[in-house]
């Protein structure tokens, strides 16, 4: 397969994507000359799954390196899952749930689990050819969904995977880490079930619901 690189910067207004597009080996960063000005395309009301690829690559690119904030590829990689979440893709992001609240945002915990979620999906479609829509069906509760409590658990264990790599500066809560355990021992699955019909408790609800990250 013929590596491409995708030199970009997402500045969305309403419908404009500026897009860089230059030749090499895969990579995710900001432009950093006036020069390549000359290679940007404006695209309006662009097909949002056009861009599939390059947000399943800014996912991988999360999973696989450690958050660092000071890093430009880190902070353009956020941004461009961050803007395909706000899309209207098609695609139910079904955040929520008693895992989902216990998680914190002093190092972008609840944003990283929405980034599992994005991941799921697009790796279900593109390498399993599976689509799953999670979005609310007539006379269903959505908590009740297959396909929500599928991507739910799929996506913790994707960002459990993350998060147990002491390199990528995740700090899990007393309450979260019990998730941990049964992710190890095999039984999150069996957990999430157990939970589903178990209110968040209250103060967790009213914890901050950010899956936006911006540039220091």
């Amino acid at each position: 397969m013929q590596n491409t690189t995708l030199i970009l910067c997402i500045k969305y207004f309403k419908f404009v994507i500026p897009i860089f597009l230059l030749l090499g080996t895969t990579k995710i960063c900001y432009a950093q000359s006036q020069q390549e000005d000359t290679k940007i395309r404006e695209l309006k009301n662009p097909d949002i799954e056009d861009y599939e690829q390059l947000v399943y690559d800014a996912t991988q690119y999360l999973l696989n390196n450690p958050i660092n904030e000071k890093s430009a590829d880190f902070v353009s990689a956020c941004k461009i899952v961050n803007f395909w979440i706000r899309q209207d893709t098609g695609y139910g992001l079904p955040l929520g749930g008693n895992f989902y609240y216990k998680l914190t945002n002093t190092n972008h915990q609840q944003f990283y689990y929405a980034v599992s979620m994005v991941h799921y999906l697009l790796d279900q479609k593109r390498n399993h050819n599976r689509i799953i829509k999670c979005v609310p069906q007539i006379g269903q509760c959505y908590k009740n969904q297959e396909d929500v409590q599928e991507v739910r658990v799929k996506a913790a264990e994707i960002f459990l995977n993350y998060a147990k790599k002491r390199r990528n500066r995740i700090k899990l809560t007393v309450r979260s880490r019990k998730y941990l355990k049964h992710y190890r021992k095999g039984t999150l699955a069996q957990k999430f079930r157990d939970e589903l019909d178990e209110p968040p408790i209250k103060k967790e609800i009213n914890s901050p619901f950010i899956i936006y990250l911006t540039s220091n």
